[in-house]
């Protein structure tokens, strides 16, 4: 995943967000603020924000806390990227 298509994931989230259940009446829309990525995404959209060439290795001591605004939380189970919305409960 691109940081272009992370972006398209965030602003569907927000429209997903506005539709109720019945289909017929919208309301105020949420902003996802976290993705849940693997490393290995991690360091594919680091590759992207440092213009690396080809298949540059980055190290390990480089750490951004957030992506597109959105606050990073790994995780092994996750095939591609996913935007959430993390509220206190």
């Amino acid at each position: 995943m691109t940081l272009h298509e992370l972006e398209l994931e965030i602003n569907q989230f927000f429209l997903d967000s506005e539709k109720e259940a019945d289909g017929n009446s919208r309301t105020l829309g949420v902003y996802p603020n976290a993705v849940l990525l693997t490393q290995e995404h991690y360091k594919e959209f680091l590759r992207e924000l440092f213009k690396t060439q080809g298949d540059a290795e980055i190290p390990d001591g480089v750490l951004i806390s957030s992506i597109c605004g959105l606050k990073v939380i790994f995780s092994e189970d996750v095939e591609k990227p996913k935007v959430v919305r993390i509220t206190r409960g």
